[in-house]
């Protein structure tokens, strides 16, 4: 049998498995797991010396396919592994010697074999959401970037999340703001929660532009905010007005994000970028060390492009063709207070820890009494006093009110 056909008939007993596992309901892991079934017990069934008399091992290779990919740790380790081996081979000092021609053969079938499998588990996989950039980070407020560090050779997760929050940089950072995110989403009863649910239940890992549509529901859109330009119209001689004016309507929005940025006065800035960059950002941003709003003046020079962030179908709604640039800053205000309301109610969302849900129980049913009495005083609900009287920040009182009347 030569080499194609038993690269074919490896191909076409991997699809049966794939199959049998299908009709069982059953996904495939490329590691052992009890709630899966395993990769390696098909390959298990495959000798090395099936594909050729050569010996492969770590040391001088081992036994069957599922000994090797167990050896090497991971399916991505093991194509490497076979590709090193070959072009070792390739660049012995007899490489046209019979022995080491069998070799490389025997390698090479080895590794489309595992790159078969590698390609068959990921075709099961959610395939990501979209391939374009996102603005924003996925998990926060913060314009997406490659830091410093990734420079000289990015990652393509950079694309996707803020230097924060890059998984393999900030490691920390992106799980805890993802694992709150999750939790909120939880406890809130998300209207996305049956779809987290399902990533779970495939252990499959949400792609970023997912992550950041389910952030974006833990406030009002951006529209909420910016609809209030439309309705006056657009007006570039004005924008220092209708700055003012989204900074006045913030606080019936985003009343934590305008706790960050209620100084900020249009009047005393000379354009719409300074206001947004120097103002806006700079009063959000509690990183002065790494400040987000030196990375925002080094990217102006290329210009803001609406395409770049309107492509979340959240915002989509704020899209129009004949913005102008001074709207467009506007407009990007309106989005980063979203996010950044989004972010840190998702961050003051307390967490269920052992012991911690009576009290929490305590404190809901006191700012519920409260929130109660202020309504029978008829006065509107007056979070600072509240949050005074308990003894916590306004954010925590804020949070409260939002599970309160959540239905």
């Amino acid at each position: 049998m030569n080499n194609t056909d038993q690269v074919a008939n490896f191909l076409a007993d991997l699809e049966t498995f794939f199959e049998c596992a299908k009709d069982d309901g059953v996904s495939i892991s490329a590691k052992p797991n009890k709630n899966y079934r395993y990769i390696g017990d098909f390959l298990a069934k495959y000798q090395t010396s099936q594909f050729s008399s050569a010996n492969y091992n770590n040391t001088d290779m081992v036994g069957s396919l599922k000994d090797l990919l167990e050896s090497c740790k991971s399916l991505e380790a093991t194509c490497q592994y076979l590709q090193e081996k070959i072009e070792l081979a390739k660049h012995a000092e007899k490489p046209s010697s019979y022995s080491i021609k069998s070799d490389v053969d025997s390698a090479i079938m080895i590794r489309d074999c595992f790159q078969l499998v590698r390609t068959a588990i990921n075709r099961k996989h959610k395939k990501r959401v979209a391939e374009d950039p996102l603005f924003i980070c996925a998990l926060c407020w913060k314009r997406v970037r490659v830091s410093d560090s990734l420079e000289e050779a990015p990652r393509k997760d950079s694309t996707f999340y803020c230097p924060d929050h890059l998984p393999n940089l900030s490691e920390h950072h992106y799980r805890k703001d993802r694992t709150a995110l999750f939790s909120a989403m939880k406890s809130t009863s998300n209207r996305f929660l049956k779809e987290l649910e399902s990533y779970k239940r495939e252990s499959l890992n949400p792609p970023a532009p997912v992550v950041y549509k389910w952030l974006n529901t833990f406030s009002l859109p951006s529209s909420s905010l910016f609809s209030f330009i439309q309705r006056m119209g657009f007006d570039d001689t004005k924008w220092h007005v209708q700055a003012n004016l989204l900074m006045n309507k913030t606080i019936g929005i985003y009343p934590i994000a305008y706790e960050r940025v209620k100084e900020v006065d249009a009047d005393d800035y000379d354009n719409p970028a300074k206001w947004l960059i120097d103002g806006v950002i700079s009063a959000l941003d509690d990183d002065k060390n790494e400040s987000e709003a030196t990375f925002w003046w080094k990217e102006e020079v290329h210009r803001i492009k609406l395409s770049s962030f309107a492509r979340d179908t959240e915002h989509g709604d704020l899209v129009h063709s004949t913005l102008s640039e001074t709207n467009e800053y506007l407009m990007l205000m309106c989005v980063l207070v979203s996010r950044y309301e989004a972010f840190q109610i998702v961050s003051l969302t307390e967490q269920p820890r052992g012991g911690g849900n009576q009290k929490k129980q305590i404190l809901r049913t006191a700012v519920s009494n409260l929130l109660a009495n202020n309504i029978a005083a008829n006065t509107k609900p007056n979070v600072k006093s509240i949050a005074t009287q308990l003894g916590i920040s306004a954010q925590r009182v804020y949070v409260i009110k939002k599970e309160l009347e959540q239905p």
